[in-house]
């Protein structure tokens, strides 16, 4: 049975060690990235529902004041400040609906709103907070932001 006294078995069981040290840890990284990826894909998951909700409250609150305007009659006026989410990609009103186009995971999805009124006019696409105005002219309620 050889002593391991002597310096060159010292530094080989000090490399070995490193070496199991090195397994070791190339292993754990190896367990723990399937679980980075899924918490990556969680945290994106996540941050598409905030900006949906958030996109379906902005779109609820338009259409109702769409809705209390057209109800009044003219020349009523309703002002609101509504909050648009990051990647949306276009919106439009088209006689009686309006539309939002949002980047969702790289694909666009299309959110529409019905109302019953003829409406014309612009809405916000750019990213957060925007003062709408509703307007019944008569024939068409209008929809235009600052």
């Amino acid at each position: 049975m050889e002593s391991c006294f002597s310096e060159s078995c010292w530094r080989d069981s000090k490399g070995q060690a490193a070496l199991e040290y090195m397994i070791i840890v190339a292993v754990a990284l190896a367990l723990l990235a399937p679980l980075v990826s899924v918490s990556q894909d969680m945290l994106g998951d996540l941050s598409d529902s905030r900006r949906t909700v958030l996109l379906s409250e902005t779109m609820d609150s338009i259409e109702e004041a769409i809705r209390r305007v057209e109800s009044q009659g003219e020349p009523a006026k309703i002002t609101l400040d509504v909050e648009v989410p990051s990647r949306v990609v276009s919106a439009g009103v088209e006689e009686k609906y309006f539309f939002y186009v949002m980047d969702v995971r790289g694909r666009e999805s299309d959110y529409y709103r019905t109302t019953g009124s003829e409406i014309d006019g612009e809405l916000p696409v750019d990213e957060g907070l925007h003062r709408i105005s509703v307007e019944n002219r008569g024939d068409v309620v209008y929809v235009d932001y600052e």
